[in-house]
């Protein structure tokens, strides 16, 4: 599965070099909030974040008046909670997704698609590294609505829905025995966010 995802990300992260397959390509850069929460039956592990950021670059491609596709790379953290105990942390990724657009106005899409993503950082509140109790990476669904201006300006509006756990499975060993858990954490995020076309 995962050969099959990554297969899909190059095919269209290619695909973003070549000019020839569409009408119209744009470079673009974000930058916005992130709100996380976290979902699954294991979710209070993890204590309700603050407000984090996001950041990066994408690409814009249209290919008719209604049709369009965007991907990119985006480094994403989550604000971690007020503490110093190791409910309180903060996690950041690389994403990438890859999104399908639909135009209802020049002005004004909806898209939707997979997101795929790799685990950057993760520290507890006191600072401490916590990325061996996460697993490398993530997918999410995302969905979400944009507006253009005649200037190039971007609003965006999107919610990344987590569609895998993000906890590592923990294995406790009893002499010659061991025992693995498995913990049932998705990421959840909504993003606010402005950017510039090129």
């Amino acid at each position: 599965m995962e050969k099959v995802l990554l297969s899909l990300t190059l095919s269209v992260l290619l695909l973003a070099t070549t000019d020839s397959f569409a009408q119209d390509s744009k470079l673009g850069i974000r930058a916005g909030i992130n709100l996380v929460s976290f979902s699954g039956v294991d979710a209070a592990l993890i204590n309700d974040q603050n407000a984090g950021f996001f950041a990066g670059f994408y690409y814009d491609y249209i290919y008719t008046d209604r049709i369009g596709v965007e991907t990119g790379l985006t480094y994403s953290r989550t604000g971690s909670s007020d503490g110093s105990d190791s409910s309180a942390i903060s996690i950041g990724y690389i994403e990438v997704p890859i999104l399908f657009k639909y135009y209802i106005t020049q002005s004004i899409n909806i898209h939707v698609g997979p997101q795929f993503s790799l685990l950057s950082d993760a520290k507890f509140g006191d600072g401490n590294d916590a990325t061996e109790f996460f697993k490398i990476g993530k997918t999410s669904f995302a969905f979400g609505a944009e507006y253009r201006t005649n200037f190039n300006l971007v609003i965006n509006l999107r919610y990344n829905l987590g569609l895998s756990s993000i906890v590592a499975t923990q294995t406790e060993y009893f002499g010659i025995t061991d025992t693995s858990t498995k913990f049932d954490v998705k990421y959840n995020s909504l993003q606010v966010g402005i950017g510039y076309l090129f």
